[in-house]
């Protein structure tokens, strides 16, 4: 639903000048990659569960060591960095611009 939100919201943008169209749409990006945590319990890895036909995944997940869970736990963990660098890189540029 939000990725249908943004593709609305983004053609609106495209031909108007409303200036609440790119907050929205820069609201919609991290919540769409925070369903990327595939190393939480969000909709992310029942998604995965539900491709790999494995309902027993999500307790693998908890429990097992194998090479395919710590490759998601990986991807899980870097989209949460990358989440945060997301909304801190901006702040840190704006700080240093009005600094210098």
């Amino acid at each position: 639903m939000d990725l249908f939100e943004l593709a609305i919201l983004s053609g609106f943008w495209l031909y108007s000048n409303i200036w609440f169209l790119p907050i929205a749409c820069s609201v919609l990006w991290p919540r769409i990659l925070w369903q990327f945590r595939i190393h939480k319990r969000t909709d992310g890895q029942l998604l995965i569960a539900m491709i790999f036909d494995n309902p027993t995944m999500l307790d693998d997940l908890k429990n097992k060591r194998t090479a395919g869970i710590a490759i998601i736990k990986i991807i899980g963990r870097t989209v949460t960095i990358i989440i945060v660098l997301a909304w801190l890189l901006p702040l840190i540029v704006h700080i240093y611009q009005l600094i210098v």
